[in-house]
């Protein structure tokens, strides 16, 4: 799980902390952040709160080798652990890097290869499930609530964990779709995949919502959308259609009663056909 304290300039080993030589290859800083991941999950040692890789190891970028390799590197996972993968290419963000020249072929394998988004605890099957049982049940003896209230409290702070663990991959898209503000159809693709992924691992989508309104309601008349994002844009939000799930929200005791509060995510078809609709010629 991602942590929250900045650390600048060293690299810690055990108790010991080590001067980093500047380096000169994004590949060398791709190594410095595994190594943060690796010491936080060993000795909890704080992770960085904000993206200041840059900050603290510079590079060289006006030198265009320096430059095509870090823009190689943040458009495709840098490790097969998704959490790792994620805090590195938020970090990677800290530099002057301009993405904006990709190809057509080149941004869809950064849209598709975007880092993971974990499951929400609170809208698994399992968690249906248990809260089904015990409407089911209806009715439980004064023993028996805290056990069943101690459980609610474990999903929670599950979800809690979770929501930070998946900080660095929803931050890491955020700058993605504020990076390609000027160029609206990518940041709009983005901005679905960002929704479609949410829906998926069952994540409230209410703000991904307002913001694809916003985005779609007021087009810029500038923006020219080619067929191939079109099409790529009405199959990210088709496969949306019908991708609902039931959040466990609450579930609390009065007497012998059990309640359980159900919220949902999901998104409505109508707004699917006013996207659509708006951005199209």
């Amino acid at each position: 799980m991602i942590g929250a304290v900045l650390l600048l300039g060293v690299v810690y080993w055990g108790s010991q902390s080590v001067a980093e030589d500047p380096p000169t290859d994004p590949r060398r800083v791709v190594q410095i952040l595994q190594q943060e991941v690796k010491q936080f999950s060993k000795d909890a040692t704080p992770l960085r709160a904000t993206p200041t890789i840059a900050t603290a190891f510079p590079l060289d970028l006006d030198d265009p080798r320096v430059a095509a390799r870090l823009t190689d590197i943040i458009r495709r996972p840098a490790t097969t652990d998704t959490a790792t993968d994620a805090y590195i290419r938020w970090q990677l963000t800290s530099y002057d890097v301009d993405l904006t020249p990709l190809t057509d072929s080149q941004f869809e394998m950064l849209l598709s290869r975007l880092p993971r988004i974990q499951n929400n605890p609170l809208g698994t099957t399992a968690a249906a499930g248990w809260a089904n049982g015990l409407r089911q049940q209806e009715t439980f003896e004064i023993s028996q609530q805290p056990r069943i209230l101690d459980r609610f409290n474990e999903l929670k702070d599950a979800a809690d964990a979770t929501t930070r663990s998946n900080a660095p991959a929803l931050a890491f898209r955020k700058w993605l779709i504020n990076h390609f503000a000027h160029d609206p159809p990518r940041s709009i693709l983005l901005q679905a995949e960002r929704l479609s992924t949410l829906l998926a691992s069952h994540w409230p989508t209410r703000r991904e919502v307002v913001a694809m309104d916003r985005s779609c309601d007021s087009p810029d008349p500038s923006a020219s959308w080619s067929r191939r994002q079109l099409s790529s844009l009405q199959k990210t939000l088709q496969s949306t259609l019908g991708m609902t799930s039931p959040l466990l929200e609450r579930v609390w005791f009065q007497e012998k009663v059990v309640y359980v509060q159900w919220g949902a995510a999901g998104i409505q078809d109508f707004d699917v056909r006013r996207w659509l609709k708006a951005v199209s010629p």
